[in-house]
């Protein structure tokens, strides 16, 4: 039986792509998720066993580990385990783990989760396997188990860092996630593939264990609650102790909203190392159109001396209700053009607000540094409509390239974004079958993509608001 996922939009991981192509071309590092916390820790060491993802490990002892990232091929024995009480390997254990020269090391275990080896379906036993680990770790491991489609998995070897969506899913006849089932996987490029599973088992991320004993307070997750007047809203948290020594009693946590203190909430328990406390700020607050940048930070006196003091604060953005905001997105109609097709690019514009904005787009080849703006124009208020613009591929040269689109919204006073999209699609010049002999490399000219901006603007004047 195939069991598909309940989302299969191929944008869904555009801003990721773009990232991906900063990072690779100018060794820059973006970082744009809604929610994010201090970076993890870079001397996380991702370790893969040969242990059954179907229950629970009671007793890890005598184990063998083998090391996926950073390091491929380290070989470990899980030497030592002091549990953290639930009786199970699980988050918060600490580990002894003896390498192959017999050095025993203490860690942490950060994380417990299933991780997949696959293969493409076309090269079954001859590719080497890919490596991916189940993003949504401990607490969820059933529903990759058992309702694997919608999941997120992230390549730990041999590319570290690709994220995928398992869109659906053909099981062997067990009814679980097992060996000889059958995935599509959507990867950051928008293309679906289809691999062959050859392994699920049970992997660990573990940290080093500090030599020195101290606290160390996250906020570990934060939500907000809407209030019983339409517009306000609460704030929750949970601190957890990540660190070795017991944080006393006495330190205080703070709600930021759009960088104001708003309240400042006293931790009224002691918190040994594993230990976390769940509580909600007294303040109901009120949202300020179109939305609220909410930071909690744990410990913001200072109060506790901590293994990291970088590390205490979560941020995320709480929408408005009720709030109409501008919205675009920008798609291509494939991932791939190669001499003689015809690119469709589709923007879609929803301006519902009372005061135009402007839209501005882009064009960047990051492997030859070219970029051009191919649009700065004011959207009118109450604006609403699609376009999908056909570009002619011409001979652009022998050598494949990356173009990212970029789009934006942005209030024509201020000049802040309110909305942006981007899409990722690829020039391949031997994609199309035989491979023609080009002149030299040959760009898109300024004057055709300039073409585009042109037609856009007129349909706008003379379309009107749709």
């Amino acid at each position: 039986m195939k069991t598909k996922s309940k989302n299969l939009k191929r944008k869904a991981m555009a801003l990721a792509i773009c990232t991906v192509f900063l990072v690779a071309v100018s060794g820059a590092v973006a970082a744009g998720t809604a929610e994010e916390s201090a970076a993890e820790g870079t001397d996380q060491i991702y370790l893969h066993s040969n242990l059954s993802a179907l229950k629970p490990i009671e007793n890890p002892v005598y184990t063998d580990w083998h090391e996926l990232y950073p390091t491929y091929c380290n070989w470990y024995n899980l030497s030592g385990w002091r549990d953290n009480g639930d009786d199970v390997l699980s988050p918060c254990d600490s580990i002894e783990l003896t390498d192959a020269d017999g050095e025993v090391g203490k860690y942490h275990v950060d994380e417990v989760t299933v991780t997949i080896t696959v293969v493409p379906v076309e090269a079954v036993g001859q590719a080497k396997p890919t490596y991916l680990d189940f993003t949504g770790g401990y607490e969820e491991i059933k529903t990759a188990m058992y309702e694997p489609p919608g999941t997120i998995w992230h390549e730990i070897y041999p590319r570290f860092c690709q994220k995928y969506e398992l869109l659906w899913w053909e099981d062997n006849g067990d009814g679980y996630l097992s060996y000889c089932d059958y995935i599509g996987l959507l990867d950051e490029t928008g293309a679906e593939n289809q691999y062959h599973v050859e392994e699920v088992t049970i992997d660990i991320i573990v940290t080093p264990e500090p030599t020195t004993e101290k606290p160390d307070l996250v906020v570990e997750k934060k939500w907000e609650e809407h209030g019983d007047i339409k517009g306000t809203y609460t704030v929750s948290y949970v601190i957890h102790n990540k660190g070795t020594a017991t944080a006393p009693a006495g330190h205080h946590t703070t709600l930021y909203v759009d960088g104001e203190a708003i309240e400042h909430k006293p931790v009224p328990v002691a918190l040994r190392p594993c230990e976390t406390y769940e509580d909600t700020f007294r303040t109901v607050v009120k949202c300020t159109p179109p939305e609220d940048k909410i930071t909690v930070c744990a410990d913001n006196y200072g109060t506790i001396d901590e293994l990291d003091e970088t590390n205490n604060c979560l941020k995320n953005i709480w929408k408005c209700p009720g709030t109409l905001l501008p919205e675009i997105s920008v798609t291509t109609d494939k991932f791939k053009y190669w001499y003689c097709n015809t690119m469709n690019i589709t923007i879609d514009i929803s301006n519902p607000t009372s005061s135009p904005v402007t839209l501005k787009w882009f064009a960047w080849i990051p492997q030859l540094g070219y970029s051009v703006k191919l649009a700065n124009l004011s959207i009118p208020a109450g604006y609403a409509n699609t376009f999908t613009v056909p570009l002619h591929v011409d001979d652009w040269g022998s050598t494949p390239f990356a173009i990212v689109w970029y789009v934006d919204l942005q209030d024509e006073t201020t000049g802040a974004v309110l909305a942006a999209d981007t899409a990722v699609c690829a020039y391949c010049p031997s994609c199309g079958g035989e491979t023609m002999t080009m002149p030299t490399a040959v760009m898109p000219t300024v004057p055709s993509l300039n073409d585009i901006s042109n037609e856009i603007q007129e349909q706008i004047e003379t379309e009107g608001i749709a």
